[in-house]
């Protein structure tokens, strides 16, 4: 799937948009094809998408014919939100695909094998470093409270801070 140059097609886009992609971590996010930036992302409740980066916010443009996949090119790497708007709500949440996959393929054979000894270190709460987050300073240089979220996606513009 996807064009000659990496970017995502329209059969990316239908299959993002129906679950029934063998990759989305290949598609969502943001990506560099051959030094361009572009981000895609997924929220079908939403009708419009904005990009906040500390750089300055960016309008995504919703994916022709296919709705709730949005696309931005962006001037970089940056850290990011996203900021969606529908039905006359509006929120903002860190994309679950900055973050990339955390399981490994050893992980995915030995999890679908029955045969993973130690799950407790593949699965679970447990503290990982993600390069998205580190991007997300303040102009003073301090870093910004992220808190904890509680996701309720069927009630968009929920979250209570913790």
């Amino acid at each position: 799937m996807g064009t000659e140059a990496g970017l995502p097609d329209d059969v990316d886009a239908r299959a993002i948009a129906e679950g029934r992609h063998g990759d989305p971590f290949s598609v969502l996010g943001l990506h560099d094809y051959a030094g361009r930036w572009v981000l895609t992302a997924f929220m079908p409740d939403a009708a419009r998408l904005i990009v906040v980066t500390p750089g300055g916010e960016y309008r995504a443009k919703a994916w022709p014919g296919v709705p709730g996949v949005f696309t931005c090119d962006l001037p970089g790497w940056s850290g990011y939100r996203l900021r969606a708007e529908g039905a006359g709500w509006f929120w903002e949440y860190d994309d679950p695909y900055a973050f990339g996959p955390v399981l490994g393929e050893i992980d995915e054979y030995l999890l679908g094998e029955g045969s993973h000894q130690r799950l407790w270190q593949a699965l679970g709460g447990h503290l990982i470093p993600m390069r998205a987050l580190r991007a997300r300073i303040s102009q003073s240089g301090r870093p910004r409270p992220n808190g904890s979220r509680l996701w309720a996606p069927s009630t968009p513009g929920t979250a209570a801070g913790m």
